[in-house]
Order: C-alpha cells, then sequence, then structure tokens
C-alpha cells in the first residue's frame, strides 16, 4: 500500500534553495516543511527515517525536469507534483 502525497514547491522554497545541494534545494524545503528529512539525489528521492528505515523513491520527471533547471541556474516557477511513498515505510520526523 502506497501514500500519495502532494508536494509543492513554493517561491519561499525556491529563494531558499541552493543548487546541487540535496539536503536544501527547492524540493527537499518544501518536503522538511511537510515534517519529512529528505535527500534529494538525481533520480531519486530519499526520506530518512530512524534507524535504517530511510524510504527511496524514483523522482517524477516534472521534479527531475525542475531540478534540472534550477541546477543549471536557469528560471523556475513554483509547482506541486505528486509522490508515491509506501505508507509503512512514511516516517516523519
Amino acid at each position: 500500500m502506497v501514500e500519495r502525497i502532494e508536494v509543492s514547491v513554493t517561491e519561499e522554497d525556491i529563494r531558499n534553495g541552493f543548487t546541487n545541494n540535496c539536503r536544501y534545494c527547492p524540493i527537499a524545503n518544501a518536503l522538511r516543511r511537510m515534517g519529512y528529512d529528505p535527500r534529494v539525489d538525481g533520480l531519486d528521492i530519499v526520506l530518512i527515517g530512524e534507524g535504517s528505515k530511510d524510504v527511496c523513491v524514483s523522482t517524477p520527471d516534472v521534479a527531475n525536469e525542475f531540478i534540472k533547471r534550477f541546477d543549471d541556474m536557469e528560471p523556475v516557477k513554483p509547482f506541486t507534483f505528486e509522490l508515491e511513498i509506501p505508507r509503512q515505510e512514511a516516517t516523519r520526523g
């Protein structure tokens, strides 16, 4: 069973984000606001849990495109995407 969450990357997440930084990019900032401890590594988003309960999920195409544009310092806008997380593993900090 999966938990579907809607992730909204805001203008503030973008403004406070750092390029080429898996812990403080805009998408990581948005997930952190939602209570997760994230790491956005290329094609995967890792939600860091307690002990060995880290969860790795595939980054949706729309989020990958955003990351590429942001890291290339191209203009980006706030957006929303859906992420599917295995329910039993979806831990929040």
